[in-house]
């Protein structure tokens, strides 16, 4: 294992060198691959290039950057890092010039280079006049160049003294398989391994038959909590961004398998915002797979129960991948939330954050669909739709009375109309009061229902092109709707524009006008130019200011002139 003060010993003198190496990599979507494995074969042989100097860092990387070291696979990674050619690089130079010249046994023995082995074993019997009928020089020769248990399988294996070790009852390359696993040495793994496979069935030990069938996966993963107490197997794929074989080993465990808490600890540990391409979507379908799987809901109610309305989820997992327009997460966490959980959701900072996000980007779809979550929660929980008046009813009745009104100064009276709507609505969930009375809660109402309002035939009835919206705190929504033709004067101005506050009577004054910035901000970026008229008589515009009395629980609006920003 390597020591923990490597890091700054090797990367900065070695691996710095190695990142240079890639510069052509860079924009090819390989370059992580690369340096991921790269990375770890450092790790895993940390004592053939720490602190020895120079010379061997540069001869290092340039063998680890070399194309002849990799080749293209059809995985996750897209190259793989030929341990057995990097190994065989390192040890080909003549002594003069090689760096490595005294590491070369050790090098051909941990990446099971056959025949360079043997060669080597050869030259040191040469070199010490050991003869073939000398076997007390060939056992002195192979106890000398016994070291790490590669090294010593390999001596003994190369010079006929296999017998002289204790196999515990394995065949050699069984044997060798178990060194190689415990050296983490992955080519010496996968070179014993293949070595297995080609074997004759009668010449495996039986334990070695009975673990190689798939079957037994389940009960090597028991064994693997019961030795470790959690699945090391599972952590040690995941480090080595192995999602595939994660995936594999995962969907041998049944519920009973794994306890909350270690589904839990399993599904966090995917830490997903820290990924780079092109790890981050194997990594999100391995989260969204663990999170769909059958069977386990019981396990999925404990994580939300503990986890939906912690910003650590919300801010940690969800945020991060809504900026680098991964959705598929939040749709798997939503879809499987109950009401109430979704609903706390959706007043929360961080779903503010996902909607200035999508906002932002562009992604009408995305942003739709989010929205839908918080609208179906107030439809369907709140109040069934064949007992409820339309809410669309109430957004028409509202951009109707504003065409309507001609002067700044309306009577404080709020419209029959509107009034009459909007209180047989609250007269329909007197046993939901307690969650109307959570702050926020009408302004996400009117705001669930003006964002798909487009899709509707009232839209089309009141000639809707746009609706642009955005929240100045929990408790003030902020819509701007936009009328279909052209604006070019004064009067198209006056005409085409709506503009709505919506506010909870106890949200701060200052939050409770609309300025020229805002509206600018809405307008301005798509489209500049076609909106110019719009702010030159920006004076001329008239802002309908809904208030909500919860107490009360009745509604009051006015018409006010924007405020100057």
């Amino acid at each position: 294992m390597a020591p923990l003060f490597l890091g700054t010993e090797v990367f900065e003198k070695c691996f710095s060198l190695i990142l240079c190496f890639l510069q052509h990599c860079w924009g090819t979507g390989l370059r992580a691959s690369k340096v991921f494995q790269i990375e770890r074969w450092c790790y895993a042989n940390w004592d053939l290039h720490a602190g020895y100097g120079q010379k061997r860092n540069d001869f290092l990387a340039q063998v680890l950057s070399s194309e002849g070291c990799w080749e293209k696979v059809n995985t996750l990674h897209g190259v793989k890092l030929n341990k057995q050619i990097v190994g065989k690089k390192l040890i080909t130079p003549p002594d003069s010039d090689n760096p490595f010249s005294t590491k070369r046994y050790n090098i051909a023995c941990r990446c099971c280079l056959e025949e360079d082995i043997i060669a080597l074993f050869e030259d040191f019997k040469q070199k010490r006049n050991v003869g073939d009928g000398d076997t007390d020089s060939l056992r002195e020769l192979v106890s000398n160049l016994s070291g790490d248990p590669l090294v010593t399988f390999w001596s003994h294996f190369v010079s006929g003294y296999i017998s002289k070790l204790d196999l515990n009852g394995l065949h050699p390359y069984e044997y060798g398989l178990k060194c190689a696993m415990d050296l983490k040495q992955a080519e010496a793994v996968e070179f014993f391994w293949n070595k297995i496979k080609s074997l004759p069935e009668n010449e495996l030990s039986a334990q070695q038959k009975d673990e190689m069938s798939p079957d037994k996966y389940p009960e090597l993963l028991k064994r693997d909590l019961a030795e470790n107490r959690y699945y090391g197997s599972l952590n040690a794929l995941q480090d080595a961004l192995r999602f595939d074989q994660f995936q594999r080993l995962f969907d041998c465990l049944k519920p009973n398998d794994l306890s909350d808490k270690k589904y839990s600890c399993l599904l966090w540990s995917i830490k997903l915002g820290s990924y780079s391409e092109p790890y981050i979507k194997a990594a999100i379908d391995l989260f969204v797979h663990m999170w769909m799987r059958e069977g386990f809901d019981n396990h999925r109610a404990l994580v939300l129960k503990e986890e939906m309305t912690d910003s650590g989820l919300q801010g940690d997992l969800l945020v991060p991948l809504v900026k680098r327009d991964y959705m598929e997460p939040v749709w798997a966490v939503l879809d499987k939330a109950i009401p109430e959980q979704i609903k706390e959701f959706m007043n929360s900072k961080q779903a503010d954050h996902i909607r200035s996000t999508l906002k932002e980007k562009g992604d009408e779809g995305s942003l739709d669909k989010f929205l839908s979550y918080g609208r179906h929660i107030i439809k369907g929980v709140f109040m069934p739709n064949e007992e409820r008046p339309q809410d669309f009813e109430l957004i028409e009745l509202l951009i109707q009375e504003a065409a309507a009104s001609t002067s700044v100064q309306q009577s404080s009276g709020v419209d029959e109309s509107f009034k009459g709507r909007f209180q047989s609505y609250i007269d329909q969930i007197p046993s939901y009061m307690h969650s109307v009375e959570k702050k926020g809660f009408f302004p996400h109402f009117f705001f669930g229902s003006f964002s798909t309002l487009l899709d509707t035939e009232i839209a089309e009835k009141l000639d809707i092109e746009k609706i642009c919206f955005s929240f100045d705190g929990p408790q003030t929504l902020k819509v701007a709707v936009i009328k279909k033709g052209e604006i070019k004067n004064r009067e198209d101005a006056i005409d085409k524009v709506r503009l709505f506050v919506i506010s909870e009577q106890d949200a701060k004054i200052a939050t409770q006008k609309f300025s020229y910035g805002e509206l600018r901000d809405a307008l301005g970026k798509s489209h500049p130019a076609r909106f110019q008229p719009v702010f030159d008589n920006k004076s001329e515009l008239k802002v309908k200011l809904v208030t909500i009395n919860k107490d009360k629980r009745e509604c009051s609006k006015k018409c006010v002139k924007p405020k100057k920003k």
